[in-house]
């Protein structure tokens, strides 16, 4: 930096040159005006008509000059959003509009202006020199920062337009204004205040701006300098002329068109020279980095969109990348800003955090809305660097970044899959937890009831069957539709699984026998709803639902526990028939806890040889054994001695039925083996009970096969051998009414393939289904079981003693073997031998015991009977 004049004070090196140079143009023009005071032609004056062109040209140059400043200051606004500039165009704006009226109006001017004379034409002058000096005023002490709001130009050239209006009006209209010059007397004390006044302005100015010439600023500070100087030089002079057309006020002109020149430079050099060439030095720069760096041929051309901007943020280069991604050409967009791409969705709090971020560290990421040429907006992962130079100055702002769109879709589906079942758009079972644990959450603050209705649809797998799947997910798609209309906007549906759907009611009364009563009331409104028929283009089907119902308050448990005792419910409302709700109660949950630890002691039983085969004499009508039907146990070590009915439905529900089905023939197919060494027993059989999903396991058969090989069973029509001791025929299978119902087909083809391995069957329970007649004639049967509910009450009940008869009768027209079940007394083994029943079974000829004890429950048979 140079000193100044002043003490204590310098100026910066980017004014320094063009400082040294208005600074004589100032001392010249003082110089000047020192020699008009000093000089005898100090008063001559010009001839009117000599000085009234002069006089018009320099004014017309004045309100040209005037008006180009407004165009190039609103200009910078427009663009920039610069505040000082808008000031000091819409200033000069008004000057220019008087100075007009001050031309028009000058002694000699055309009569047409209407107006001729000496005082209206000064006034109008005073009124444009000061509003040119407070707009500079205006302009130095404006906040410094940008604002490109449209509210704020409104008011300013509202303000001007006012302030010219009133100037007309109080000159042309108004007659308080003091008198600005007297004919024989030249200026009076009101007009050479007003200049001096004026020219303090200015002088101000130029003070204020001496300070600005320290540091680079946003405007160009010399210029502007000089130009303040020059106006308050020229106020000086005119408040000494003595006359319109002297040499004063000629000179006076004249340095005042200097002094908007230099104005009109001020803002053209720095609005539009000075950017022009740091933008073409910056491209020269960037040009030579790219060069140096192979940015142009390799980084540059990318994946990644990327945008070069100057200091000022304006755009000198961008990528292919750029192009394909917002839509723009690079010619459309180099010399912008921006904001061109600025989709508005971000608020300008927003921003100013990210460039104060990049202020301090130099770089900002994140992601940001922006907005491509047809006006769509997207989403875009952003990093903006600085590039700065080696004085530390920031060159240039590097900024490079990718579409979301596609990554921002893909997250959404993975949401939706995550969170929303496919087939319903509903919640699934994780949502669901989620908001369990958000309304658990919420209870704590609002202490209102909430609640979950877990519901099943009854009678959904005969759908899948009779009319396929495809039919199935339309019917959950209807059935989710009417559980979503007949619910509260705020409540959750979601589809957990399978033919399950799940409503989470929330906001419910604090007291809970209000809030019961509304759950209620939904779950019966639900219940119609899903009960009602609905219509496919093959016809009408119907289904049911039961619902459990679980009311919450203030429950410790996990969201998963909170299900779970709603699906409780639900299993205790449809284990009564369906079509019902159920409230879970704490003894639900109990029994709940002992199934699940029942269930594993099981699993653990299988591996720890904790199961034994019992075994129950089947006689014929001379109380002779013939076989016997296996019965599974289990020895517990604890519960000791676990009855069928406690754990056989639990291997169902678990699965572990197929592992303990397979365990079960195993060891009937050993005991038919050790039976095949002893004359007298080879000849028996073993029935053992298998379940439906046994049956409709795919891989049963094969299973089967194997365990007869590896036992010793001989395949149909073969001869006994040492290799295969055990003749065909000595094991069967009990099935009942009920497991045929789901598939009736695929069983059928499942029992000829068991058939063809030598496996006799049996229809167990028989006359307690619901089609008997049409099942006897289409399955490959042996035997037909009387059920036990009939043959115990026979020698009482007429009617059962028909049905037995009647089932007898039947099966010997069919040619079947005919168990009558459940013989507990003399008297129904001998009503059963009249009627013409082949075999007997019941505890009047034994109970099951175990392999073990076969010989002595032998030894006591004769003396039952």
């Amino acid at each position: 930096m140079i000193d100044f004049p002043f003490p204590g004070l310098a100026i910066h090196p980017a004014y320094q040159r063009q400082f040294s140079r208005l600074r004589w143009l100032v001392l010249a023009v003082l110089l000047v005006t020192v020699l008009a005071w000093l000089l005898p032609l100090a008063h001559w004056r010009v001839p009117f008509p000599v000085f009234l062109p002069l006089h018009a040209l320099v004014e017309i140059v004045a309100v040209v000059l005037a008006f180009m400043i407004f165009a190039v200051g609103w200009s910078a606004w427009r663009r920039d959003g610069r505040c000082d500039a808008l000031i000091l165009a819409l200033s000069f704006l008004g000057v220019g509009l008087l100075d007009i009226s001050h031309l028009l109006t000058f002694e000699g001017m055309m009569p047409a202006a209407g107006i001729d004379g000496v005082q209206v034409t000064l006034q109008y002058w005073l009124a444009a020199r000061l509003l040119g000096g407070l707009g500079l005023l205006a302009m130095l002490l404006a906040p410094r920062r940008r604002n490109g709001s449209l509210l704020l130009p409104a008011a300013m050239g509202l303000s001007v337009l006012l302030y010219v209006l009133l100037v007309h009006w109080l000159v042309l209209l108004a007659d308080f204004l003091p008198p600005a010059f007297d004919a024989g007397e030249g200026l009076t004390f009101y007009k050479r205040a007003f200049e001096w006044v004026l020219a303090g302005v200015h002088l101000l100015v130029a003070v204020l701006l001496t300070f600005r010439l320290r540091e680079e600023q946003a405007f160009n500070v010399p210029a502007l300098w000089a130009a303040a100087l020059i106006l308050a030089i020229t106020g000086a002079l005119f408040a000494v002329y003595q006359s319109l057309n002297d040499l004063y006020v000629l000179l006076g002109h004249g340095f005042k068109v200097m002094a908007f020149v230099l104005l009109y430079r001020a803002l053209f050099v720095e609005t539009v020279e000075v950017p022009y060439r740091r933008a073409k030095e910056s491209e020269r720069t960037l040009e030579k980095l790219l060069a140096e760096q192979r940015l142009a041929s390799v980084a540059f051309d990318t994946q990644v969109a990327i945008m070069v901007t100057d200091a000022d943020q304006r755009i000198l280069r961008v990528n292919r990348t750029f192009s394909e991604i917002t839509g723009y050409s690079p010619e459309e967009v180099i010399g912008e800003n921006p904001r061109i791409l600025s989709s508005g969705l971000q608020s300008k709090s927003f921003y100013r955090e990210m460039w104060a971020i990049l202020s301090r560290e130099g770089r900002w990421e994140g992601e940001i809305w922006n907005r491509r040429k047809n006006g769509k907006s997207y989403p875009e992962h952003l990093v903006i660097s600085e590039v700065k130079n080696d004085a530390g100055q920031v060159e240039y702002y590097v900024a490079n970044f990718s579409d979301l769109t596609s990554a921002k879709q893909a997250e959404e589906r993975i949401h939706s899959l995550a969170y929303f079942d496919p087939l319903t758009r509903l919640a699934n079972r994780r949502l669901l937890v989620d908001h369990i644990r958000k309304a658990r959450s919420e209870h704590r603050d609002t202490h209102r009831h909430w609640a979950l209705l877990f519901i099943d649809l009854d009678d959904f797998k005969s759908l899948n069957d009779a009319r396929g799947h495809t039919m199935g997910d339309v019917l959950l798609q209807r059935a989710a539709e009417r559980l979503t209309t007949s619910t509260r906007e705020e409540d959750i549906v979601a589809r957990p699984g399978g033919d399950e759907f799940a409503v989470l009611l929330t906001g419910l009364s604090a007291v809970r026998e209000r809030a019961a009563e509304a759950v209620q009331d939904v779950a019966a409104k639900l219940l119609e709803q899903l009960q009602k028929p609905y219509y496919f283009n093959q016809g009408t089907h119907y289904v049911g639902a039961s619902i459990g119902i679980a009311l919450y308050g203030s429950e410790k448990s996990d969201a998963d526990e909170l299900l779970g005792r709603a699906e409780l419910a639900m299993y205790q409302a449809k284990s009564t028939g369906g079509g019902d709700w159920c409230f879970f109660d704490p003894e639900m949950q109990q029994q709940a806890q002992q199934r699940s630890r029942l269930t594993e002691e099981l699993r653990e039983a299988l591996e720890r040889d904790q199961l034994e085969l019992y075994y129950q004499p089947k006689v014929d009508i001379n109380a002779q054994v013939v076989g016997f039907e296996g019965l599974l146990r289990w020895h517990h070590p604890v519960r000791g001695l676990v009855p069928p009915g406690d754990f056989i439905p639990l291997a169902e529900q678990s699965g572990l039925i197929l592992p303990l089905g397979r365990w079960v023939i195993e060891r009937a197919c050993r005991q038919l083996r050790e039976w095949a060494t002893d004359e007298g027993r080879r000849h028996w059989t073993i029935a053992v009970n298998i379940s439906e999903r046994q049956l409709s396991h795919i891989g049963f058969p094969a299973e089967v096969k194997q365990i007869l090989h590896e036992h010793g069973i001989c395949p149909p029509g073969v001869e006994p051998d040492p290799d295969f001791p055990v003749a065909s025929g000595r094991l069967e299978f009990e099935v009942t009414e009920s497991m045929l119902l789901e598939d009736l087909q695929g069983t059928v083809a499942t029992i000829n393939e068991l058939s063809a391995l030598g496996i006799n069957f049996a229809m167990d329970d028989f006359g307690t289904g619901y089609s008997s007649l049409s099942y006897l004639k289409m399955l490959p049967l042996q035997t037909v079981k009387v059920d036990r509910s009939f043959v115990r009450d026979m020698l009482e009940d007429r009617g059962d003693a028909a049905i037995v008869e009647m089932v007898i009768a039947l099966a010997k027209t069919l040619d079947f073997d005919v168990v009558a079940e459940g013989v507990e007394e003399l008297a129904q083994h001998r009503a059963l031998v009249d009627l013409g029943c082949d075999l007997m079974q019941g505890y009047y000829y034994g109970r099951p015991v175990p392999g073990s004890e076969i010989e002595v429950q032998l030894q006591q048979l004769p003396k039952l009977i």
